[in-house]
């Protein structure tokens, strides 16, 4: 989904214009897109003007493209949190060339990391959907901690599929927000900056082909 005003990819990173995607959620069916909104209706791209509904229901216009940009970037508001390394500012971030993620196409957080921030701010709502991974990682009852901060630069074989595990992942002001079964929040971000340097799971790079699956088997190499 494009900014039709700057051409940029719409992100709740910045939540002054994108705060609303995260009461959308979007799937395939079929090879078609359907976009359900927070009341439950839904628009298809095989039977809807899915550009002219979503601007209808973000209130800002936009465009939407099945293909990335050559050069695709991102606009981020930095919450003012002491410690973490970009507190009170924004900043234009170009994503990887050939797809819209962020760092690595993969996303994962461990079991064992959510608990400990759990454990450190049993107040706080450390809910796994505030993180959007990709993958959750249940972790043996011997695993303990932010375990993830020894994995960077190693190799996770799950299933048959091999995936580098490439950099932590530095949290931002989504984490905080609003969003379906979930209230605004701003003490997570604060606790993952004071517990684990602002970090909360890690980015991973597929080695080649990946199919995972919920109960593969996980090596650490």
């Amino acid at each position: 989904m494009i900014d039709a005003e700057t051409g940029r990819v719409g992100s709740a990173k910045n939540p002054r214009k994108w705060a609303g995607l995260l009461g959308l959620r979007a799937e395939l069916r079929d090879g078609v897109l359907v976009v359900t909104a927070t009341d439950g209706a839904e628009y298809r791209s095989d039977r809807d003007d899915l550009a002219v509904a979503l601007s209808r229901l973000l209130g800002h216009a936009v465009t939407l493209r099945g293909t990335p940009l050559p050069s695709a970037c991102i606009e981020i508001e930095w919450l003012d949190v002491p410690g973490h390394p970009s507190a009170a500012s924004e900043s234009i971030e170009t994503l990887p060339a050939g797809g819209y993620f962020d760092l690595a196409p993969v996303h994962l957080l461990t079991s064992a990391g959510l608990r400990r921030f759990r454990e450190l701010t049993p107040d706080c709502g450390f809910e796994t959907r505030r993180f959007r991974p990709n993958v959750v990682i249940e972790t043996l009852p011997t695993f303990s901690g932010f375990v993830e901060r020894d994995w960077v630069g190693r190799t996770l074989l799950i299933g048959d599929s091999s995936l580098r595990v490439s950099a932590l992942c530095c949290r931002c002001v989504m984490t905080t927000l609003f969003q379906p079964g979930l209230p605004a929040d701003p003490q997570v971000l604060r606790a993952v900056v004071a517990h684990n340097a602002s970090t909360a799971g890690a980015y991973v790079i597929p080695t080649g082909a990946a199919e995972i699956a919920v109960g593969d088997p996980i090596w650490v190499e």
